[in-house]
């Protein structure tokens, strides 16, 4: 399947927007422009993968609505908000398919608002990093392990449980590209 890569700085991202390719299942976050605020991505049917790239560094704080309902959502990385201080409201409410969740990428995060995780039955794991602050702001979650470990450990382990997609170089990224997967084949103007 394929990845669409799609610039934050395009503002909030759903389905009813015509900016994501029918058939995309990964979608990886860039922010080529540096803004410091993640917009809203909610609603994404038949996205499973998210990957927050390493050019999301500057943003400090992530909107409300941050992966809102995306229930075919499978497997999240947030390697990219590093430097993310504060979580909006409704941060991966209601991902009913997603299984373990990586927060690695939230080592800084203090702040978290409401419903953070809410109505992912799915959920089974949390891996968080050693002596962060976002270990202590998780809700209390029903058959739900929270596993604290050296950051190295916990990615290692992320990875086996949802069979992370590996993040390629991100060089040269620009507003409007469109990541494409050669192993599907030809590709040209009449698709």
């Amino acid at each position: 399947a394929g990845e669409f890569c799609y610039d934050i700085s395009q503002g909030a991202l759903d389905e009813s927007q015509e900016k994501l390719p029918s058939g995309a299942t990964t979608l990886r976050l860039v922010n080529p422009k540096k803004v410091a605020k993640m917009p809203a991505v909610k609603r994404l049917e038949g996205i499973t993968t998210v990957i927050v790239d390493e050019s999301c560094r500057a943003c400090n704080s992530v909107c409300d609505s941050f992966l809102f309902n995306c229930h075919a959502l499978t497997s999240v990385t947030l390697d990219g908000l590093s430097n993310c201080t504060s979580v909006g409201d409704c941060f991966l409410y209601g991902c009913k398919s997603i299984t373990s969740v990586t927060l690695l990428g939230l080592s800084n995060c203090t702040s978290v608002g409401k419903y953070f995780l809410a109505y992912c039955s799915g959920l089974r794991k949390i891996f968080v990093g050693n002596g962060t602050a976002i270990a202590g702001k998780l809700p209390k979650l029903t058959n739900c392990e929270v596993v604290v470990q050296p950051k190295k450990k916990a990615e290692e382990e992320a990875a086996v449980a949802v069979n992370v997609v590996p993040s390629p170089p991100t060089t040269g990224t620009t507003a409007g590209e469109f990541c494409y997967d050669i192993s599907q084949g030809a590709l040209d103007e009449s698709q």
